[in-house]
């Protein structure tokens, strides 16, 4: 997870080789921020799910019940797929500061 302040907006970057359904991609955002008040961002460009590196460099992917939902926010980036969220975080107050979510040096 990878945390980023892009103008007036704090962002974070979350990267996975196996996605298994975009319920999961949602948790895993929902845990490490400790809320649910952000929001997923789209690609300015969309790929088919068989048609993304990590579905081709895996030997199996089975693809999920929810996959165009997922590909509306995913990117592929060698063999991961990436998702971005605009967190709800004051952009003013996020500059290396103790209010990230579980501190810098939390490990999921």
């Amino acid at each position: 997870m990878w945390r980023i302040l892009i103008g007036e907006g704090v962002y974070y970057l979350y990267a996975e080789d196996y996605v298994p359904d975009m319920d999961h991609v949602k948790s895993i955002f929902k845990k490490y921020l400790e809320n649910d008040r952000w929001e997923l961002v789209k690609p300015k460009s969309t790929i088919k799910f068989e048609n993304s590196t990590p579905v081709k460099s895996a030997i199996t992917y089975p693809e999920p019940d929810d996959s165009d939902e997922m590909m509306l926010y995913a990117i592929d980036s060698g063999p991961d797929f990436v998702f971005l969220v605009r967190s709800s975080e004051d952009a003013h107050n996020a500059q290396f500061s103790d209010s990230a979510p579980r501190g810098f040096n939390a490990v999921t």
